[in-house]
């Protein structure tokens, strides 16, 4: 099973440099990337790249409704 490690600079979220921030490993360990998630918004940092795929959260609602397989109980 994968492997999710999260490290957290502060509670209050107030810019991206406090923002959560979840190491996303394969079952063999190896690092897939980084999720950070912030009040603007999410960024996902895959391994090989150095910038970073960012969403809004309007933008993350709409990728996440055509996502949609069983409601999260």
């Amino acid at each position: 099973m994968p492997q999710v490690l999260m490290s957290i600079g502060k509670a209050e979220i107030s810019r991206e440099e406090t923002a959560p921030r979840f190491e996303v490993r394969a079952d063999d360990g190896v690092l897939i990337g980084e999720l950070i998630v912030s009040t603007g918004g999410v960024r996902w940092r895959p391994r090989n790249l150095q910038s970073a795929y960012f969403a809004d959260w309007t933008a993350f609602d709409r990728v996440m409704e055509t996502q949609r397989k069983e409601p999260i109980s």
